[in-house]
């Protein structure tokens, strides 16, 4: 059953409901909190449509004003007081949804200003799972690997690969030579878990780096195996790639514990940093749903927005 009231009947709700892409989970865990926010609206007296770019009237100016932080805190300590078994964590979560709310409505041009853009989420602090690197930490990571070995760049070239493919990790241990088009910088992804066959893109100096690498293993290490990233002719596999990836960030300074799938994340996170637009991320990381790419980004919008 559709739920109904100020905010579920507002052009914001059904724009969000159509056209967000998240999955069930997600999406119920927004309307969860949007419910939240329409029972504070109808307390506080709220009468009318529902808009965020007219949101408070002023006697004074006898004008109105967008929605705004202010009111967000207020909301925030409305959700908590009435909540009092709430842990910090289920706080988080809460605020994480309302956030992604906003930012939707501020990517579609619904809104003129997003309250929410530098919102600070103080209740629960993922320390583990920061789930992508930053531009520095990505150097560190790629000099590391080089110095681990700096012959044949086996490392260098492994995590180079991962950040700017956007490859799983399973992806990245069935990667063939043949998959790689070194005329047109491209790699047909056809082996890995949750695929269709898919062209993307990689950068040319690296396209040009792994032909070398190729006749390296080639002439000195008699390596002929068709995976690029053999070891003694031996296809690596999902547990080596994981112990590769936590070694190497360790030896890069990186004081976190650091995954595979990290580095696919991290793929996202530059492109949006470069400027890239959220359907070539998408087309990127090979997502069936724009929603799922953008709840890959969603730390990374808020820290992009932090450092800026």
């Amino acid at each position: 059953m559709t739920p109904s009231g100020i905010v579920f009947d507002s052009i914001y709700f059904k724009t969000w409901s159509e056209h967000s892409g998240l999955k069930k989970p997600a999406c119920s865990a927004t309307k969860k909190v949007l419910a939240t926010l329409q029972e504070f609206l109808l307390e506080n007296g709220f009468e009318g449509n529902l808009d965020f770019d007219r949101f408070t009237y002023y006697v004074e100016s006898n004008d109105f004003e967008p929605i705004n932080k202010s009111f967000i805190d207020q909301f925030v300590q409305y959700l908590i007081s009435s909540n009092p078994g709430l842990s910090n964590k289920t706080i988080y979560n809460k605020i994480s949804s309302l956030k992604s709310f906003f930012n939707f409505l501020d990517r579609v041009n619904m809104i003129s200003h997003n309250p929410m853009a530098h919102y600070t989420n103080k209740y629960y602090e993922r320390n583990i799972n920061i789930n992508f690197l930053t531009e520095v930490e990505c150097k560190d990571l790629l000099k590391a690997a080089l110095l681990e070995e700096p012959f044949s760049k086996y490392y260098y070239l492994l995590i180079w690969t991962a950040i700017t493919t956007g490859l799983r990790n399973n992806e990245i241990c069935c990667l063939s030579f043949e998959q790689i088009n070194f005329q047109n910088n491209m790699v047909i992804v056809n082996k890995g878990q949750k695929t269709n066959a898919k062209g993307i893109a990689i950068p040319g100096f690296l396209a040009n780096e792994l032909k070398h690498f190729k006749q390296y293993k080639e002439t000195i290490e008699e390596d002929f195996s068709p995976y690029v990233f053999s070891r003694k002719k031996r296809k690596l596999y999902n547990n080596q790639m994981v112990s590769i990836v936590r070694s190497i960030s360790e030896k890069a300074g990186i004081n976190r514990r650091v995954i595979p799938h990290d580095l696919r994340r991290t793929t996202g996170f530059l492109m949006l940093k470069s400027g890239a637009n959220l359907r070539a991320i998408q087309q990127q990381l090979r997502h069936e749903l724009l929603g799922t790419t953008l709840e890959y980004l969603s730390i990374s919008d808020s820290l992009i927005l932090d450092e800026d």
